[in-house]
């Protein structure tokens, strides 16, 4: 628990660009405890009343696994560039020829998970509750 900021509703506080605990750097987390608050699921057409659907469009839940396995690219992309990063950049601050090379294979990674459209790196995309 020391490991994270914790919600009111008792999940774990994230970052959203990567999962990422706001608390501890580098400890990200994939699951049903990854929880964002979104806002750009509202129904246009909808007047401002709250209603039951509203309430589930608001917060983003990954709760099964055909859900957050849609970030499993994301997060294995931006633990390899932290790698490279750390590892990889050489004294003039340029990405060295290995480097050059984890940072295609994660791009290629990336395009491969795109293609088969398993690759959510917008939460508003995310708005299907559980």
């Amino acid at each position: 628990k020391d490991l994270f900021h914790w919600r009111e509703d008792g999940f774990p506080e994230l970052d959203e660009a990567c999962d990422e605990s706001t608390k501890t750097p580098n400890l990200f987390v994939s699951g049903p405890m990854v929880r964002h608050s979104i806002k750009a699921c509202k129904d246009k057409d909808k007047d401002d009343k709250k209603d039951k659907d509203d309430e589930a469009c608001q917060t983003a839940v990954f709760c099964f696994v055909y859900k957050f396995r849609t970030r499993f690219a994301l997060l294995a992309q931006e633990i390899i560039h932290r790698i490279i990063d750390e590892r990889y950049v050489d004294e003039c601050g340029t990405v060295t020829r290995q480097g050059q090379m984890w940072g295609a294979a994660a791009e290629t990674m990336r395009s491969f998970y795109k293609s088969k459209g398993m690759d959510l790196s917008e939460i508003s995309e995310a708005c299907v509750s559980c």
